[in-house]
């Protein structure tokens, strides 16, 4: 085996939660973990409810059903959890910019 020739190890649970850890500094706002992903979506659908309400209060469009509600809490869901997804394009994205150092050099 030459000098030159790297051999890829399994990452140790150590080196797996400094690798968390390292890219949520890099990336602190973008839900890379699942909570994250719950915390997301839970805050744009009281986000969404808030204006809704706001607007119905404000223009007297009549109430928020509880089919608003839940449409909230849904609409929320699909986006957190196509950013929850989609990590790993944020990671390689992070990589290319040089934020976080690439994993095989961990």
């Amino acid at each position: 085996m030459m000098a030159t020739d790297t051999v890829k190890t399994p990452m140790s649970e150590t080196d797996e939660k400094s690798r968390t850890a390292i890219i949520q500094a890099a990336d602190p706002y973008f839900p890379h973990t699942f909570w994250r992903a719950v915390l997301l979506a839970v805050t744009l659908a009281l986000i969404m409810l808030g204006f809704a309400t706001a607007i119905s209060v404000v223009f007297d469009v009549g109430t928020v059903s509880l089919f608003h509600v839940v449409s909230f809490f849904v609409q929320g869901a699909v986006v957190a959890s196509i950013g929850y997804f989609g990590r790993g394009v944020r990671i390689r994205n992070l990589e290319t910019q040089g934020r976080i150092p690439k994993e095989e050099n961990l």
